[in-house]
């Protein structure tokens, strides 16, 4: 059986953390509930500081006590890369890896390269977690992913990126919308439709604040929203257009749910989507086979929607 290697104070400070008080974390451990709070207390006390607000809705980790629910997870992590290790020694894929998605891969690239990864290592279990780009690289950086398929990485000497591709800034519509006819389109056209918008925590409405605010001057018909999927949906129903890339509407580009236009305006700036892992923690060999394995799966499931992109009726869009 895998190996339990965290702290039994950070274990207690994680469970009461989760489920809001000492009594059901003591119900949920089977550890009597004196025990936990001792240990807590005395946390508290080495720390020099509160790690819970005690209040009527229950306990709340304060700042501090983020920290230690954090650490309680890094350990988990290091314990289950340790086990990992132990049964490849024997000769075994076995273990449990970690991956941080985007929101918009979710009904698109993520069931297909899970699929395909229980097919070929059945003794894989693997843990996805939807981020915003920025949670994505945090998380790495924190240890508490093994890796991510993010967008719009930022250099870092702390990461690797394993893989990277650029992804033209493009308007969705759907195919039955007088954008879906244009082979490209500027964003001063963009701007007579409806427009969906991604709100300040993804890159794409920072960088179009940041160059082209007009667009967000008296758009009364205009939606904002931090769900890449919501975005895609609006799209989809006809009436709205979004300003975003292949990749988040690739599953929708592939059924033909959504027609992908490139931005014709020379400044527009391109995204990017990255395979990153952190670059000086040591991963186990089964982490360095699935992440080798997501490099090759995610060119070619893009190559599939530049592809089907392609073919499109009136030729070649790029």
């Amino acid at each position: 059986m895998p190996l339990h290697l965290v702290p039994r104070s950070l274990l207690y400070i994680e469970c009461v953390a989760q489920l809001g008080s000492i009594q059901s974390a003591s119900r949920h451990l089977g550890i009597a509930a004196s025990a936990i709070y001792r240990q807590i207390k005395t946390m508290e006390e080495s720390a020099g500081t509160a790690l819970f607000e005690r209040n009527s809705s229950g306990m709340q980790t304060t700042a501090a006590g983020k920290l230690f629910v954090r650490q309680a997870e890094q350990w988990r992590n290091d314990s289950t890369r340790l086990w990992s290790g132990i049964q490849e020694l024997q000769g075994l894929d076995f273990g449990h890896i970690k991956l941080g998605a985007m929101d918009s891969m979710v009904n698109g690239f993520i069931p297909e390269f899970l699929t395909s990864l229980a097919a070929d290592f059945p003794h894989v279990q693997t843990e996805v977690e939807v981020f915003s780009p920025d949670q994505a690289v945090e998380s790495v950086l924190a240890g508490t992913c093994d890796f991510a398929l993010a967008f719009n990485v930022r250099p870092n000497s702390e990461l690797n990126v394993h893989w990277s591709a650029e992804l033209p800034l493009g308007c969705v519509a759907a195919p039955g919308h007088p954008v879906a006819q244009m082979k490209s389109i500027s964003l001063s056209d963009c701007a007579r439709y409806p427009i969906v918008f991604q709100n300040r925590s993804l890159a794409v409405r920072r960088y179009l604040e940041k160059h082209h605010n007009w667009l967000f001057q008296d758009e009364p018909q205009t939606i904002i929203t931090n769900s890449l999927q919501l975005l895609k949906q609006m799209a989809v129903a006809g009436k709205h257009v979004a300003l975003t890339s292949e990749f988040d509407t690739a599953s929708e580009i592939l059924c033909g749910s959504i027609m992908f236009v490139p931005v014709s305006d020379k400044d527009a700036m391109p995204q990017s989507v990255s395979v990153i892992s952190h670059a000086r923690r040591q991963v186990a060999n089964i982490a360095k086979k699935i992440s080798a394995r997501l490099c090759i799966d995610v060119e070619k499931y893009l190559g599939r929607v530049r592809e089907r992109e392609a073919n499109l009726p009136g030729g070649l869009r790029r």
